[in-house]
């Protein structure tokens, strides 16, 4: 790979912000002790580091073995994010030295506008008379700088106050400073908006990808687009104090694995939550707290990585007894907890229900549908009483719980159903077993529909 490859290459692709996506991010870092993450870099092959993330980026090629890291990749759906990143690159390659990097980084007055206009002016100057910049980055810097700089320096950097940053403090360390400098000169630090899962789009070898916490809110499956693809994968158990870093090298699933995962994927994620959520409740979900044995902390890949491990995972979870699928209608998670079957029910059409309640398997857990009951919906709630069995099980769900009745009451009566299923239940199994029960007749209650219960007892 050629020093500017990284640059020249992927120009294109780093000057795209279509793939960007708004939510809150975190320019100012959050992780403390940051250069723990050390151990794991080195035990990385040679090739790209790839990461997300502001500072972090820079961080970790900061404390990189320059002998085996051909280059940084900062990888983030963040615009933001990219932006800062922009920005620093354009500071690190424009500074004649660490002291002018420190101040041209400095942050500037949020209430003084004049002060970011003239920090943008000098750094603007010393870009268009840098004669090393190659003309297509000289162009795209100053086309997008006020941009670049408005993400960057809008930032307080408290980062630089903490002293459990101290020891990644590149603004005051000549050595690490130096290091970052080199790479940016030389074209092999790139910014790119996209998702941390893509990145087939690097035909060259990535040994490291850093992934931060991102495992907490949706599965990393990343697919590097070639066959050998194997990095070590970092990731953070995040902590403002001191964070902790675990990783494992990385294999990627086979195609018979890939199709294998795709099917539970889909079935799982078609009872209504996401697979992420699945396998982090695994443990509880499959009564088997020790599904994942501990490892030791780089031979460790969290729930949330798409890993042969976890592909077992998946399986036992779609086998799983609490996990029904009733065609025509649709995949059940009938788990009395954490299942998501009241949402999924309250979205069925009418004939959906009746094929709900025809089915021999929905049977099998009344049980767990009542124990959930105040999450239906009213006119759900009321065709479920076709199902073979709903009486007795709403009789023992209900009888003796008066805290129950009155909450299932007050939201019948918010939905202005409480009428129709006291009359619908009474119609099938009598007025009497409702008052038994303690559920309070409606007003203008029908005396045909209490002479027709009496019948019905008789």
């Amino acid at each position: 790979m050629s020093i500017k490859s990284l640059e020249m290459r992927y120009f294109e692709r780093m000057q795209d912000t279509t793939r960007a996506q708004e939510f809150d991010d975190y320019r100012e870092p959050n992780e403390g002790h940051p250069e723990n993450v050390k151990p794991h870099l080195d035990r990385a092959g040679e090739g790209l580091l790839v990461s997300v993330g502001s500072e972090r980026s820079f961080f970790n090629l900061a404390l990189s073995d320059p002998n085996k890291c051909t280059g940084l990749v900062m990888v983030d759906l963040s615009e933001r994010i990219y932006n800062y990143v922009q920005m620093n690159i354009i500071l690190l390659r424009v500074s004649q030295d660490r002291r002018e990097y420190a101040t041209l980084s400095e942050s500037v007055d949020r209430a003084n506008p004049a002060a970011l206009k003239g920090r943008v002016d000098v750094i603007r100057d010393k870009i268009q008379n840098n004669h090393d910049l190659p003309e297509g980055m000289q162009s795209f810097y100053l086309k997008n700088l006020e941009t670049f700089a408005k993400s960057y320096f809008i930032c307080f950097h408290d980062w630089k106050n903490k002293n459990n940053y101290d020891k990644c403090r590149y603004d005051l360390h000549d050595d690490q400073f130096n290091q970052l400098q080199t790479y940016a000169k030389s074209g092999r630090i790139i910014a790119i908006v996209g998702s941390i899962n893509d990145l087939q789009f690097l035909r060259n070898q990535v040994a490291v990808i850093d992934t931060s916490n991102i495992y907490q809110y949706g599965m990393i499956d990343i697919r590097g687009g070639y066959d050998d693809f194997s990095p070590r994968i970092i990731y953070t158990l995040q902590n403002s104090t001191c964070a902790k870093f675990f990783s494992y090298q990385h294999v990627d699933l086979s195609p018979e694995e890939r199709t294998r995962y795709e099917k539970y994927k889909q079935k799982l994620e078609s009872a209504g939550r996401p697979l992420h959520n699945w396998l982090d409740t695994a443990p509880l979900y499959l009564n088997d707290l020790l599904i994942r044995p501990r490892l030791d902390d780089f031979s460790n890949g969290a729930s949330s990585f798409c890993t042969r491990e976890n592909l077992g995972i998946l399986k036992r979870l779609v086998e799983a007894d609490s996990l029904i699928e009733i065609p025509g209608v649709g995949v059940f998670d009938m788990d009395p907890y954490i299942g998501f079957f009241p949402h999924i029910i309250n979205s069925l059409t009418d004939g959906q229900l009746d094929t709900l309640c025809a089915s021999g398997e929905i049977q099998k857990h009344l049980d767990t549908i009542l124990s959930r009951y105040k999450e239906l919906n009213a006119r759900p709630a009321i065709q479920l009483m076709g199902i073979p069995g709903w009486e007795n099980a709403f009789e023992k769900a209900f009888n003796g719980h008066k805290w129950k009745i009155r909450e299932f009451t007050e939201k019948l009566q918010k939905e202005n159903a409480y009428s129709d299923f006291y009359e619908s239940f009474s119609n099938q199994f009598g007025q009497e077993k409702l008052n038994q029960l303690g559920f309070e007749a409606p007003r203008g209650i029908l005396p045909s529909l209490e002479d027709q219960s009496s019948s019905k007892l008789s």
